[in-house]
């Protein structure tokens, strides 16, 4: 694997990172473009795979806490399993590792801290794949509560323009002013029907999420 753990801490192994390095060096010295039939390029490889091995365990007070969703994630993609979301591992650019999703759907998911903290930044991650009908959502909102029966909403982030040209990932961030919280609510709206551009226009969308992070 990509880390030794200690202690509770996951140390990179550095032969993995450079031999990571090293193989994005010789396809850029190359002029490789592509790397499989789904038009994968070395950077979008290199970069996800950066952004996978940056591992959110440390300080993290969302590390391993309890996760419910509705409706639930397909399961046909890390099981369904809402776990999957806090267990420090970011999803690269591979929907089929680390990223759970929902076609056609809306979905609320709420992360039990299971203490009052008083965090200062709060963070979700999502995937773009337009070839394999994967969006990002139309919007994501953040709301935090004491006792998970009044929420307060910290705000909502929208994502405008067709997509058709979009980051692999993006991260949703909110910073917190409610003093104490213990939970954390994301309301997430789908993307809706496949834009004009797309070859399978106007049939639904997935979303893909992954990573709750909480700082």
């Amino acid at each position: 694997g990509w880390y030794d753990e200690t202690e509770g801490r996951f140390i990179i192994r550095q032969d993995m990172k450079e031999t990571l390095e090293e193989f994005y060096r010789v396809c850029s010295s190359n002029s490789i473009s592509t790397l499989n039939e789904r038009s994968l390029t070395p950077e979008i490889y290199y970069r996800s795979t950066l952004r996978f091995i940056d591992v959110k365990v440390e300080g993290n007070l969302a590390f391993r806490k309890p996760v419910t969703v509705s409706p639930p994630a397909a399961e046909k993609y890390a099981k369904g399993n809402p776990a999957i979301l806090t267990d420090g591992v970011q999803g690269a650019h591979d929907f089929n590792v680390h990223w759970l999703g929902w076609w056609g759907e809306d979905a609320v998911m709420t992360v039990d801290l299971e203490d009052l903290v008083k965090p200062e930044k709060i963070e979700i991650g999502t995937l773009w794949d337009g070839r394999s009908w994967i969006l990002h959502p139309a919007s994501v909102s953040c709301l935090v509560s004491r006792d998970d029966i009044e929420y307060i909403r910290l705000g909502t982030l929208a994502v405008t323009g067709d997509q058709q040209f979009e980051e692999v990932t993006r991260r949703f961030t909110f910073h917190p002013d409610t003093g104490e919280i213990r939970y954390v609510r994301f309301v997430i709206k789908g993307a809706g029907a496949l834009p004009k551009w797309h070859a399978s226009e106007g049939e639904p969308a997935w979303f893909f999420v992954d990573e709750v992070t909480v700082f």
